[in-house]
């Protein structure tokens, strides 16, 4: 009786280990997420400030757009925003 106790308090230490582990993952997702989608915010605002003026000028319109989901790409692959930044006022 006392083995089948100790095998299963083990399994339940075993068990809660585990469900640790997931959370800790599921939480390190979410922050990284957070931060990504805080930093697109960022950027798009940047690029919004810094676009031209002229609603009328379609080629700047498009520009701007393409520049916008270029940076969007590009951080969802990790990139750094600042670089992003500092790389498109170029």
């Amino acid at each position: 009786m006392a083995q089948l106790i100790l095998v299963l308090i083990m399994g339940l230490a075993l068990l809660t280990w585990a469900a640790s582990g997931v959370v800790q993952t599921a939480r390190e997702w979410f922050e990284r997420d957070i931060s990504s989608r805080a930093r697109l915010v960022l950027v798009g605002a940047e690029v919004r400030r810094r676009s031209p003026q002229a609603a009328d000028d379609r080629a700047a319109t498009v520009r701007r757009v393409h520049l916008e989901i270029r940076i969007s790409l590009d951080l969802l692959a990790g990139k750094s925003a600042v670089a992003l930044i500092q790389g498109s006022s170029a």
